[in-house]
């Protein structure tokens, strides 16, 4: 009963912190200064859609396109990271700071929490949303305007690099073991996706990233843009796990194979998404990470600027980061999605464009 009038005072509080005497509008103007701030962003990712949607004219696809395939899943998981940052993170301060009323304490910190970085932060991440919508339009009409020609001479240099054998054999005896390549699986299904969101996510909201902000988006936009889609199309491959449905040789990855299908299957298997991907891809059809190309490896692409955005905060997450690419880069070669000429390309390109896009970066130092 006590605790009754507390709470509703702080509710209050919070209200009239937002919304009160005037703030309304400073708070507005605040936001709209954050946006106009971002519009090198927002423009950039217009074009790309506005590309997306002339290539989709010239192949004569334009009604299968959907350029918001995304925005469902994507709206869930800017709710859920919301949420869980709440859980995760305020709710346990928010018990530290006041035992007693810890609720009464997290409404009272509603203005603290709600900044116009955070309002432009979540708007920006709608856009991403609406960004990856467009990246999976551009790869699955790649095969419109090329043909899968490069999977044998990528093949072939992978067995040149690595001494006359293909690289997943070299890694089976190691990771080729059941428990093994289903943790592989979940870390690269689950967890790089979550990274994927969560990246951009704590580029574009924390202040520690305030100094790298448009560095860090622009250069997370042109790995998919020309890495995804430009060196995609023109180096066209489809990968190891399809490598028998575009060069007529069943017999280069069939051990591979032949142990992913001998697994137990599950929503993250490799083989099970594999099969999905073919069908999808055979029938045209688009969907939520739906498309083929193997080059280069947008999953190493990420993990090598997850640990770029490691090293802004430390060594050791930037250690941690470069962990995370030896990772994903090996199970990109043992799940049978890649040759390792794709990620080495990755690791490269990504580096590049982080070097090019050094102007970008603010003198001002980071906030902690």
């Amino acid at each position: 009963m006590s605790d009754a009038p507390t709470g509703m005072g702080a509710r209050t509080g919070a209200l009239e912190a937002l919304l009160g005497g005037g703030r309304a509008r400073t708070f507005g103007q605040a936001v709209w200064r954050e946006l106009a701030a971002d519009r090198i962003l927002y423009l950039l990712i217009g074009l790309y859609g506005l590309v997306a949607l002339a290539l989709a004219a010239t192949a004569g696809v334009l009604g299968q396109v959907n350029l918001l395939t995304y925005m469902p899943v994507w709206t869930q998981a800017i709710a859920s990271a919301l949420l869980l940052y709440i859980v995760v993170v305020e709710a346990p301060r928010s018990i530290r700071a006041a035992p007693a009323a810890p609720m009464t304490h997290l409404i009272g910190r509603t203005a603290e929490l709600v900044t116009p970085r955070l309002v432009s932060g979540v708007l920006l991440m709608f856009a991403v949303g609406l960004f990856m919508g467009v990246f999976t339009t551009v790869k699955t009409m790649l095969p419109q305007f090329a043909t899968f020609s490069w999977d044998r001479p990528f093949a072939e240099l992978d067995a040149l690099i690595f001494g006359g054998v293909d690289p997943w054999r070299l890694l089976h005896p190691v990771m080729g073991h059941v428990a093994v390549s289903k943790v592989v699986e979940f870390c690269y299904a689950g967890v790089w996706m979550l990274t994927v969101c969560a990246a951009p996510a704590w580029a574009a909201m924390s202040p520690r990233m305030a100094h790298q902000r448009h560095r860090f988006l622009i250069t997370y936009f042109l790995c998919w843009i020309l890495l995804g889609n430009v060196m995609a199309g023109i180096f066209f491959s489809a990968g190891p796990c399809f490598y028998e449905q575009v060069t007529g040789d069943g017999a280069r990855y069939a051990e591979l194979i032949a142990y992913h299908a001998s697994t137990p299957q599950d929503v993250r298997s490799a083989y099970a998404l594999q099969q999905w991907l073919w069908e999808v891809q055979s029938e045209g059809r688009m969907h939520v990470g739906s498309g083929i190309s193997a080059f280069p490896s947008l999953h190493v692409a990420m993990a090598t600027l997850a640990a770029i955005a490691g090293f802004t905060v430390n060594r050791w997450m930037g250690a941690l980061g470069i962990a995370w690419i030896a990772l994903i880069f090996a199970g990109s070669i043992h799940l049978g999605w890649h040759y390792a000429v794709d990620g080495l390309a990755s690791i490269v390109g990504v580096v590049l464009i982080w070097l090019a896009l050094r102007p970008l970066q603010r003198t001002a130092p980071a906030q902690p």
